[in-house]
């Protein structure tokens, strides 16, 4: 059996499928939460998640996270404020680097091994 999986969205829910065989490895929805966007990184058998922020509590409002093919939780992004109002808004994958932006006009970039913040640059 591969352990190259494809990574997808259905229905705001994360999928996980080998290729060879198109069966679903996982699904689910990390930390409880709407898939609002899901990019793989490739070669790292992992993908990157933005998930729903709305309707989460104040003080969990991190919602950029990583899993792997099994859909376990590698890492949960940091936000650039403590604000409760702050969130990330977009995510991005171009080549090996991870680029988030935030409700609070942060443009960060991310570790793809560890979800830390390599850079933060404020925009507006």
């Amino acid at each position: 059996m591969s352990t190259n999986r494809v990574f997808s969205v259905a229905q705001k829910t994360a999928v996980v499928m080998d290729p060879e065989s198109g069966q679903v490895m996982w699904s689910g929805r990390p930390l409880g939460r709407e898939v609002v966007d899901l990019i793989p990184l490739e070669g790292l058998n992992r993908a990157v998640v933005l998930l729903e922020s709305w309707g989460s509590p104040p003080d969990d409002r991190a919602n950029l996270v990583s899993i792997d093919q099994l859909g376990r939780l590698l890492w949960r992004a940091r936000l650039p404020t403590d604000s409760s109002s702050d969130f990330f808004t977009s995510v991005e994958v171009i080549g090996d680097a991870i680029t988030a932006s935030s409700w609070s006009c942060h443009r960060l970039q991310i570790d793809p091994n560890t979800g830390i913040i390599l850079s933060d640059v404020f925009t507006k």
